[in-house]
């Protein structure tokens, strides 16, 4: 007996998108430390996507995703994090 439900080909990687407009507080937010001149220059805060998913275990759950596809697919896969400035690779497996 043959299932009736199509087999999808696997997503090579798992997106993680957060939206910045939800709940933002000052936790999740970094200052950048550049060094200048003998000092240090400290600009304005930074929102950190990195830090609000990883509260919320939202990239540890990616990461497993990632890492469970990879064993048993046994094609790579990775963990990209989407922001308003492009993509960007957070973890790779495989």
């Amino acid at each position: 007996m043959r299932c009736a439900i199509p087999r999808c080909p696997p997503p090579s990687f798992y997106r993680c998108i957060y939206r910045p407009e939800a709940l933002m507080d000052e936790s999740r937010y970094v200052v950048r430390i550049h060094p200048e001149q003998g000092g240090w220059w400290v600009t304005r805060p930074q929102w950190s996507p990195l830090r609000y998913l990883r509260e919320q275990g939202a990239l540890e759950n990616a990461e497993l995703m990632a890492k469970l596809h990879c064993m048993t697919t046994g094609q790579p896969s990775g963990v990209v994090l989407k922001t308003a400035d492009g993509e960007r690779v957070v973890r790779r497996y495989g």
